[in-house]
């Protein structure tokens, strides 16, 4: 059996990731493993922040404190170990480098299910993290179905 360490959960607080924690605590329970909650305030190209209509930074932190804090409250639950941490920059690549300086052995995170030209216009964070990771990725659909 494949034994996990250090798993990371990936998290912006949206409908999506919020679906893949779940899977990361379950993981991280059924391994004795940490689970590593990472939020990553969006600084690349396309960021809303600065921009006018778009949140301010002090918006983008209580978010990401919210989200982290999410994931928090469900690892105590299940009694598993969880370390926590904010970073500022392009979504994938601050979680690849996570992923190498933290020696992650495995990464749950949540995938919106874009398809096709939608998904090549706005690109996709986990296929960027599958791609580019030395760990292996397991991404959780959204719902398709709000009654499940």
């Amino acid at each position: 059996m494949i034994d996990y360490d250090q798993i990371l959960l990936p998290t912006d607080g949206s409908e999506a990731s919020q679906r893949a924690i779940a899977y990361a605590v379950g993981t991280a329970a059924r391994h004795d493993a940490t689970l590593h909650a990472l939020h990553v305030v969006d600084a690349g190209p396309d960021s809303t922040q600065g921009t006018s209509g778009g949140l301010s930074a002090d918006e983008l932190n209580q978010d990401a404190e919210k989200s982290i804090e999410t994931v928090t409250q469900e690892a105590n639950n299940a009694d598993i170990v969880v370390e926590t941490a904010i970073d500022s920059g392009v979504a994938h690549e601050s979680i690849v480098e996570y992923i190498d300086t933290n020696d992650i052995d495995l990464v749950v995170m949540g995938t919106r299910g874009r398809s096709g030209i939608q998904r090549f216009i706005l690109g996709s964070v986990a296929e960027e993290v599958i791609r580019t990771a030395d760990a292996p990725v397991m991404t959780i659909k959204p719902s398709l179905n709000a009654e499940e």
